[in-house]
């Protein structure tokens, strides 16, 4: 996951320690969004997904990207690359997370 953070969007990120609050549950308390973009691609696993994804470079991936706003401005991109074979859905009280 590669995830881009914007300081004006978010005040107080730089005094952010993140030791007993991580990234997002921080930006959540702190930063809370007013809207969202998401969008979904293919592509080819590069060196770095193969390795971290733990599989062969070349593998087809589903991408999901993720923009956040706030009344300041983007607040976040998001870059998630899945495992092949993982199942991504939507719906209130389903489990799509797990591989097929």
């Amino acid at each position: 996951m590669i995830d881009r953070i914007n300081p004006r969007a978010a005040p107080g990120l730089q005094q952010a320690g993140f030791r007993d609050l991580n990234a997002n549950e921080w930006l959540v308390r702190n930063a809370p969004y007013l809207r969202a973009e998401f969008s979904f691609s293919a592509e080819n696993a590069d060196r770095r997904d193969a390795r971290l994804l733990q599989t062969r470079q070349g593998q087809a991936l589903l991408i999901l990207h993720r923009m956040a706003w706030n009344d300041l401005g983007p607040i976040t991109t998001v870059r998630v690359a899945f495992q092949p074979g993982h199942c991504f859905g939507t719906g209130e009280g389903r489990d799509h997370g797990a591989n097929t």
